[in-house]
C-alpha cells in the first residue's frame, strides 16, 4: 500500500513599504442577467399520476470587457452552458421549451405550478444558473450549475467552469493552463492534497474516512483559477459517491509553478 508523507516548509516573506500610491486603472465591465422559465402539465392517458416539468435559466451574460472583442467567451460560455451557440435569448428559449420528459408526453404550457399541489405530486426540472465566481484585471471565471430532476431517488447536481484571460481575449482550457506531460505530477499533488484534506495517510485510509473511490482518482479538466490556487472540481459521483457531494482540490500556485504554461504564470505574476 503506498503512503504519502507531508514535508511541511518554512516561507519567508518579505513586506515592502509602498513609496507612493498605487496607480488606479479603470476597466470597463457590462454584464446583463438572463432569466427565464416554463413550467408544463404532463398529460399521459395511461398515467393516472399528476406531473409536471419545469425549466428554468438564470444567466449572467457578458456584453464588454474593455475593448476586447468578447465573441470568444460568449460563444463558450453557451456552448459549454447549453451545447449550442448563436443569439443568447434564441438559445435559453430552446432550452426552455425541452424540459425532462419532452418528447416522451404531450406537454401542456401553464403559467405556473398550481398552489395547492397534492404531495405525491412529481414534479420534475431542469434548471441552470451561469455566474461570475473569480474576477481581477487579468482574468474572469464563470460557473455553470447544473441541477436536474427526472423522478430518480434524487436530483443530480454538476458544474462547470470557463476561465478566461481577459489580457490575451481567449478562453482558457485545461491544455492552455498546463504544459504538456504533467499528468503524473498534476495526480501526484491532488492525491496528496486530498490525503491532507481528510487527514489520511494512505489510500486505504483515504477510500475509509471520505468515501472516496482511489483507484478511480484522475486530473479533472474542470479547473479553475483563483486569487493564489487552480482548484480541480470533482462533480459527485466522478470519484465518489452521490452521497459525498462536490470534491474540490485547492493547489496553491507555488506547487504548480513549473506545471503552468508561460501564459498562466504571467496571469499569477509568477517567475
Amino acid at each position: 500500500m503506498k503512503t504519502y508523507r507531508f514535508l511541511m516548509l518554512s516561507l519567508a516573506v518579505a513586506v515592502l513599504s509602498l513609496t507612493s500610491a498605487a496607480k488606479v486603472e479603470n476597466f470597463a465591465v457590462n454584464q446583463v442577467f438572463k432569466t427565464a422559465q416554463s413550467v408544463f402539465h404532463i398529460l399521459d392517458k395511461n398515467d393516472s399520476t399528476d406531473t409536471y416539468t419545469t425549466a428554468s435559466v438564470a444567466l449572467q451574460w457578458p456584453l464588454q470587457f474593455g475593448d476586447n472583442d468578447i465573441t470568444a467567451l460568449q460563444d463558450s460560455l453557451l456552448s459549454l452552458t447549453f451545447g449550442e451557440t448563436g443569439n443568447p435569448d434564441d438559445v435559453i428559449n430552446e432550452y426552455i421549451s425541452h424540459p425532462q420528459g419532452y418528447g416522451d408526453k404531450v406537454l401542456d404550457l401553464i403559467e405556473d405550478l398550481p398552489a395547492d399541489l397534492n404531495p405525491g405530486t412529481m414534479v420534475l426540472s431542469n434548471t441552470v444558473s451561469v455566474s461570475s465566481v473569480g474576477f481581477c484585471e487579468n482574468y474572469i471565471v464563470y460557473k455553470v450549475d447544473n441541477y436536474e430532476y427526472s423522478g430518480g431517488a434524487h436530483p443530480n447536481l454538476y458544474s462547470h467552469f470557463l476561465n478566461y484571460d481577459i489580457k490575451s481575449n481567449r478562453v482558457l482550457t485545461f491544455n492552455d493552463i498546463f504544459v504538456e506531460n504533467s499528468e503524473e505530477a498534476l495526480h501526484n499533488l491532488i492525491t496528496l492534497h486530498l490525503l491532507g484534506n481528510y487527514f489520511a495517510e494512505s489510500l486505504e485510509e483515504l477510500g475509509e474516512k471520505s468515501g472516496i473511490f482511489t483507484d478511480q482518482i484522475f486530473v479533472s479538466r474542470n479547473v479553475y483559477l483563483t486569487g493564489d490556487n487552480i482548484v480541480f472540481h470533482y462533480n459527485p459521483y466522478d470519484i465518489a459517491p452521490w452521497s459525498e457531494g462536490i470534491i474540490s482540490v485547492k493547489i496553491p500556485v507555488y506547487q504548480l509553478g513549473r506545471l503552468l504554461t508561460p501564459e498562466v504564470k504571467e496571469l499569477y505574476n509568477w517567475p
